[in-house]
């Protein structure tokens, strides 16, 4: 033992009392646990049977008798060459669960290395992480056997040279220049941001505790301590996007200069790069990240998000506390924190079509409690963290959103990787992509059908924080569905339009519940994610009519290009704060321009309401510039009519919107296409597991009697001789040179070029 003091006394850092060594952690095994269970039944019912059976005496009996019988053939099977059990010390073999009670110790070890550390260095903290193989870990095991040898332990001012191991003045001057003092808000103008931030960002990725959070402020914690007080201006400049006080705008005449005047006090990449991080710093870069997503900049949210993590891993969020040790606030807010990086990444790597920054298997944390923030402190320890009963948590869309994005995060790994990680991730053969692909659709799958009730999609909630929740997220659904699928609509393959389906489908699907959302007047709902995902499904649609043109298809141009003109509604309305929407409304617009001989920019521009509804002020940089008040998320709105409870989809809900990746992939999408242009489901049959759904062994009946959430994989049946069909009247090897030649990604710059030269190929 380190310092005489045990693990479990290191893991919940409290003196340690013990006199021996403690036994090592970790559950026993379920086998173990099982067997003891089945060993005591056994001893019940003998007892119950014969009551007078000594059932401890026969046990010895049958052992001695054993050893007897089994002593000849030992001796005769022992090698010559090994020695006996009398000539050396006996090895105990491993218990059964001796591995993972090995293997859990091991897991935390970590701790105990981060402890050694501090000892050595003054500028170390106890939480920071250094991994299995990091060399601290073989400077720590030395200095442990030379601690059993000596019995002395080592005297850390004995041998360190201040000259290496202190901060010497010139770098620490480095360090204070940067901490200017700050101008924050005035405070009317400061508990509107505050208050904008928590209704319109923490209701959907909770980075902060708001208890925490207000405390601190009223406590004036902002003045004294510069990182916090760094992390409130970015909270600021972020919420500004949500207001419309005058005061928070950089240009009056620029309503996309909102918060620009906080942001640019915030020094995320100075000294928060060569000074310890802390929660605030990590805090500061989530913020910074979001404000930037919706700047002039977003690439350098990338990267930004990127040092965020690295940090993160520093501090050891990515990694679970060991068993028993009591969740507290500021372990709960470690959590968050690392799971808003996760996420954000996840969403950011996608747009841009770079790696992620941290992969699955290199963290374990814990998902966050289901619980939201007014319930995490209590007089009562019993009660600390406990939501109370029939009570839905605001947190659960967040949680959603996590598994959500862990979807996205394989899907990236395997369907966009080098030719150098697919031999390594195993991804070889004829059928790889099939497998998954099945994969993924059954993941999605158990996402819908698990969401919770309160979250699924009806726009007769009364509740509007759910309400937006459940847009937030469905979009966000939509948007992963139509990444899983596009990389097969971009190369010929059996796979191609099952997949063409899907995505189509899915990005009518996303756009409508934007367009639903936004026609409710039941709050704004501007975040990256949500431009992201409408931009997405408007390019898919926009790239599926113009080559359903090039190859004279039949398709309903006017249904498509109202759901087109739905996607630009929704982009219109973002841009007035969201600088990136308003490049993604260009690029829509001029995918869009030349369909039906309008200009649908000028459409667009003379037809789109405003965020409020109010008159639009004249702005620059904006087609519809107007200025809109975040409107609350607790405020109720009534029905219009009784909502039937028995049903999980409302029956107001846009007509047949689907939801799972069987019926994205069987409904009609605009091409009339053999099985594909409004066949009855029925002549769809299942398929077994190898094909590209797998077959959940539901009818069909279940898909036609409206239940989406609970209807089976579908696919049209498809072979050799169908697909020839396909192809042939799709224009053979034309068919997938719209699709083959668009941008693998959806940032700006991918998609400026491509249109430029489209639009120069397909003159208006």
């Amino acid at each position: 033992m380190p310092d005489n003091q045990c693990s479990n006394c290191l893991a919940f850092n409290v003196p340690c009392k013990h006199s021996e060594p403690t036994k090592k952690r970790g559950p026993k095994s379920p086998y173990v646990e099982n067997l003891e269970k089945r060993l005591k039944s056994m001893e019940e019912l003998i007892q119950k049977f014969s009551p007078d059976f000594n059932l401890e005496e026969f046990g010895n009996q049958q052992s001695e008798s054993l050893v007897k019988e089994l002593s000849p053939l030992t001796s005769t099977i022992r090698p010559t060459n090994v020695p006996s059990s009398g000539q050396r010390q006996a090895a105990s073999l491993p218990s059964l669960d001796q591995g993972e009670e090995e293997e859990e110790e091991d897991d935390f070890s970590h701790i105990e290395v981060a402890r050694h550390m501090k000892k050595l260095s003054l500028k170390v903290e106890e939480d920071n992480f250094f991994g299995p193989s990091s060399s601290f870990r073989l400077v720590h095991n030395a200095h442990n056997q030379k601690l059993d040898f000596t019995g002395r332990p080592f005297d850390a001012l004995q041998f360190k040279r201040p000259v290496f191991w202190e901060p010497q003045p010139w770098e620490l001057l480095a360090l204070s220049s940067d901490k200017a003092a700050y101008v924050f808000p005035e405070n009317d103008l400061l508990v509107s941001l505050i208050s904008l931030y928590f209704s319109q960002v923490n209701s959907y990725l909770p980075l902060v505790h708001a208890p925490t959070f207000k405390r601190n402020i009223c406590e004036g914690l902002h003045y004294r301590d510069h990182k916090f007080g760094g992390m409130v201006l970015a909270m600021c400049a972020l919420a500004s996007r949500y207001s419309d006080d005058p005061r928070v705008f950089e240009d009056p005449q620029i309503l996309t200069s909102a918060g620009w005047k906080y942001f640019k006090q915030v020094k995320t990449l100075s000294g928060m790069t060569i000074d310890m991080p802390t929660l605030y710093d990590l805090q500061t870069f989530c913020l910074a990240t979001f404000y930037l997503s919706g700047s002039s900049f977003p690439q350098a949210s990338w990267a930004l998000i990127g040092i965020a993590i690295r940090f993160a891993e520093e501090l050891g969020y990515h990694r679970r506390k060991p068993d028993g040790v009591k969740l507290t606030p500021e372990i709960e807010q470690q959590k968050r924190v690392f799971w808003v990086l996760v996420s954000m990444d996840r969403m950011i790597s996608n747009f841009t079509g770079r790696p992620s920054a941290i992969r699955e298997e290199d963290y374990d944390q814990d998902m966050p409690v289901d619980c939201d923030d007014e319930y995490w402190e209590n007089t009562d320890p019993s009660l600390e963290f406990k939501q109370p009963p029939n009570k839905p948590s605001s947190v659960s869309c967040f949680i959603c959103q996590i598994k959500l994005c862990e979807i996205l995060g394989f899907a990236l790994r395997t369907l966009f990787p080098t030719k150098k990680s697919k031999t390594i991730l195993g991804l070889v053969g004829n059928d790889w992509e099939q497998k998954v692909i099945s994969e993924l659709d059954s993941s999605l799958n158990n996402w819908i059908n698990n969401i919770p009730d309160h979250l699924r999609w009806n726009t007769k909630q009364e509740n509007t924080l759910f309400f937006n929740q459940s847009a937030f997220l469905h979009a966000t659904y939509y948007n992963v569905q139509i990444q899983v699928h596009r990389p097969f609509i971009q190369k010929p393959s059996a796979l191609m339009f099952p997949s063409l389906a899907i995505c189509t489908n899915a990005a009518r699907s996303c756009i409508n519940v934007l367009h639903r959302h936004s026609e409710s007047k039941r709050g704004v709902l501007a975040l990256p994610h949500i431009f992201f995902a409408g931009f997405a499904a408007g390019v898919i649609l926009l790239t599926n009519i113009w080559s359903s043109k090039r190859t004279g298809i039949k398709f309903d141009q006017k249904r498509e290009l109202a759901d087109v003109a739905k996607a630009m509604g929704v982009m219109t309305r973002l841009e007035t704060r969201w600088v990136g929407a308003g490049k993604f409304t260009d690029i829509i617009c001029e995918l869009a321009r030349g369909l039906d001989g309008t200009d649908p920019c000028e459409v667009q521009n003379s037809q789109t309401p405003t965020m409020n509804g109010t008159t639009p002020c004249a702005a620059k940089g904006s087609r519809d510039s107007s200025s809109y008040v975040a409107q609350p998320v607790t405020q109720p709105v009534t029905p219009d009519s009784d909502s039937n409870s028995e049903r999980r989809v409302s029956t107001d809900s846009p007509p047949s919107i689907p939801f799972s990746s069987e019926e994205l992939g069987t409904r009609p999408f605009g091409l009339d296409l053999p099985g594909f242009g409004g066949m009855p489901t029925d002549s769809f049959p299942s398929i077994n597991g190898n094909g590209i759904f797998p077959d959940n062994t539901m009818s069909n009946s279940v898909l036609n009697a409206g239940d989406i959430y609970s209807a089976a994989y579908l696919q049209p049946q498809s072979n050799d001789s169908d697909m020839a069909t396909w192809w042939n009247t799709l224009g053979g090897q034309n068919v997938a040179t719209m699709w083959t030649t668009a941008p693998t990604g959806f940032s700006v710059d991918e998609w400026a070029p491509y249109v430029e030269h489209m639009n120069s190929a397909n003159p208006p």
